[in-house]
């Protein structure tokens, strides 16, 4: 007698289903602009999701049936990388078994399809077989991922089988699931919290200074491509010569002093690459901090209505000199902190420059008028000025 081919045979597996039955018709532009959670919320109400998810969840027992297994897990979610490369919703299915004392094993193929599909079987996770990291599979089957809409079967984590955190730092690493819900599953699963909570908090924390970063770039590209050239004004266009010339000992500073809303800091953003200005905003500050300076990146400061004697108060940040400047000064040296700044420049957007000058001592008023070059702003900037 001749047995039947084995179909499945594994101690774990994870059979993942994808197919037109995952399509769900749309009319044009019914999603546009919706967040994440906000297309889950609509597609897990819609009518022939909710009858997909109640015949997965059906096909996906009796297949545990079939194959004597009572540790399983079942999942069904949208697939929004789909969504964002093609601009179609579609579903797709997870199913966990793991044998209980003996291995998972099937001879019909055709008890494996789904709605006439026939599932693709996972060999990996997080660099690990399915078979070898045997609870990974149900977790990833179960965990609040982005865009789950469905979630059964026995099983559940950190009761049922214990949840490794690298499994859920494998989830956020790979955009499947929120920081909110990485943060609770970390809470839940109680191993090296206080570490793992602090490497969480910190990559979130980094992740939306580089989103913010790469936001305020593409905001900057398209406001530069809708504003005409700014006309040339002789005053810059001599200074930024003589501050772009190599080797340099020091450097003077560039003061734009005039009103509000004549265009000095667009003015100051026009001069360089996008993404070379550093700004900082300076009013009423009394110390300097540059956190953010990248010296390999960053071409220019801006500092905006940093007052006379910030910049007294600081001569060796704005000389910009061919040694190391250190800040963050403190009894012991703990937080001291060193910049390289010769190979940038410095400009001062200010509306009171002259006045806050005058307050200043005898000496600091000489040291910055020999190493300030003051552009009196009488006009917006993006007017040329025509000689009588």
């Amino acid at each position: 007698m001749i047995r039947p081919r084995l179909v499945l045979d594994s101690t774990a597996v994870l059979l993942t289903y994808q197919g037109d039955w995952g399509l769900i018709a749309l009319s044009p532009g019914k999603l546009q602009g919706y967040s994440e959670d906000q297309i889950t919320e609509y597609v897990e109400k819609l009518s022939c999701v909710v009858e997909i998810c109640n015949r997965f969840q059906l096909h996906s027992n009796a297949l545990a049936d079939r194959c004597h297994v009572s540790s399983w897990a079942c999942g069904v979610e949208i697939c929004f990388r789909t969504w964002e490369e093609k601009g179609q919703l579609r579903l797709h299915g997870h199913l966990f078994m793991r044998g209980d004392r003996s291995r998972v094993r099937c001879e019909d193929q055709l008890a494996l399809s789904f709605m006439s599909v026939l599932p693709h079987l996972r060999d990996t996770l997080w660099g690990k077989t399915t078979a070898r990291c045997c609870w990974a599979g149900a977790y990833y089957t179960l965990a609040p991922k982005i865009g789950a809409i469905h979630r059964g079967g026995p099983l559940k984590p950190n009761h049922d089988f214990p949840v490794n955190p690298d499994w859920i730092f494998g989830m956020i690493e790979s955009s499947k699931m929120s920081y909110r819900s990485a943060r609770s599953e970390l809470i839940a699963c109680g191993k090296a919290c206080a570490r793992r909570l602090n490497d969480l908090d910190c990559w979130h924390r980094n992740k939306q200074e580089a989103l913010i970063s790469a936001r305020v770039e593409a905001v900057q590209k398209a406001m530069r491509s809708l504003l005409k050239p700014f006309p040339s004004w002789p005053i810059v266009d001599q200074w930024l010569y003589q501050v772009s010339r190599p080797c340099q000992s020091r450097k003077t500073c560039l003061v734009l002093y005039g009103p509000s809303r004549v265009g000095k800091t667009e003015f100051v953003r026009a001069l360089f690459h996008v993404g070379s200005v550093l700004e900082l905003n300076c009013a009423g500050l009394s110390s300097i901090c540059l956190h953010g300076f990248d010296c390999q990146t960053h071409k220019c400061l801006l500092w905006d209505e940093a007052s006379p004697k910030l910049v007294a108060d600081n001569r060796k940040v704005f000389q910009h000199s061919i040694c190391k400047v250190d800040l963050g000064h403190s009894p012991t040296g703990q937080h001291v902190v060193n910049y390289f700044l010769n190979d940038c420049c410095s400009v001062i957007t200010s509306n009171s420059w002259h006045e806050d000058a005058a307050r200043l001592s005898l000496a600091d008023q000489a040291w910055l008028a020999a190493n300030m070059v003051i552009f009196n702003v009488s006009q917006p900037l993006w007017q040329q000025c025509v000689p009588v």
